[in-house]
């Protein structure tokens, strides 16, 4: 089941032109967090035209930019800051799975990265490595299989869940990857189709639990809403920084 976020819009930022590049090609880049910066700026002035109504008339309001995520850091905020854009982060690498854990108290949350994984179950944290022989990288993996590497991958991301969920009552997975309009993944470095309509389900069976899923920038976008950095009257910009860049609006209360 998709969860719904009345506040939260998620969007792709990734994959958005910054510098004659893509901005996910700047990630490994010494520039990478003036790139993101960039990408702020263009984001209030020219939020781009593939965006919902809705999602552009908010990013033309952003206000505030919240990071979460392994990689974000003082060097990213203080640069967007420099933009006139004021921006915190957090430091909690947990900060996104502690949040899915408090929207549904019993649950076991799977912050699924395309790295590791993290898990939050009550006050229990934890992050298992992702196993790049039983959950290879798509691109890696010829389109003949492509069908085995999924059922291993699946396999993987269920097996990292089972024993946690023993004692609780259902699972909320966010994944690294866009949701389509029926909740169906797209394709990420995951092994799966884009979209992939039964990936839930076939999680579901493999572990036993209900499932809720979302994207991941949108569980950092409730993570920005808990945090008493953000201000609440604010339009804020979330951002995922980790192997990659998520992005999700948070409207304000």
């Amino acid at each position: 089941m998709r969860i719904s976020l009345p506040r939260v819009i998620p969007i792709e930022v990734w994959d958005l032109p910054v510098a004659g590049k893509l901005l996910q090609e700047w990630r490994d880049d010494a520039t990478f967090a003036e790139r993101v910066a960039e990408m702020v700026i263009a984001l209030r002035t020219a939020p781009p035209v593939a965006f919902t109504a809705r999602a552009r008339a908010t990013a033309a309001a952003i206000s505030h930019v919240h990071l979460v995520g392994g990689a974000a850091d003082e060097t990213i905020s203080t640069t967007i800051a420099g933009r006139g854009v004021p921006c915190t982060y957090s430091a909690d690498p947990f900060a996104a799975a502690r949040a899915g854990a408090a929207l549904r108290p019993g649950v076991v949350c799977a912050d699924i990265g395309q790295t590791a994984i993290k898990l939050v179950h009550g006050n229990r944290a934890w992050r298992i490595e992702r196993d790049l022989e039983q959950a290879p990288l798509r691109d890696g993996v010829p389109l003949a299989e492509r069908s085995s590497a999924r059922r291993s991958t699946l396999a993987f991301l269920a097996s990292t869940m089972r024993e946690a969920a023993m004692e609780a009552s259902s699972l909320v997975l966010a994944l690294p990857c866009e949701l389509d309009e029926t909740g169906a993944p797209r394709s990420c470095t995951y092994c799966w189709p884009d979209p992939d309509p039964e990936l839930v389900e076939d999680l579901r069976r493999l572990t036993g639990h209900p499932i809720e899923i979302l994207n991941d920038a949108e569980l950092a976008a409730i993570a920005a809403s808990l945090d008493p950095a953000v201000p609440r009257d604010a339009t804020a910009l979330v951002l995922t920084i980790g192997f990659a860049v998520g992005g999700a609006l948070l409207e304000p209360r």
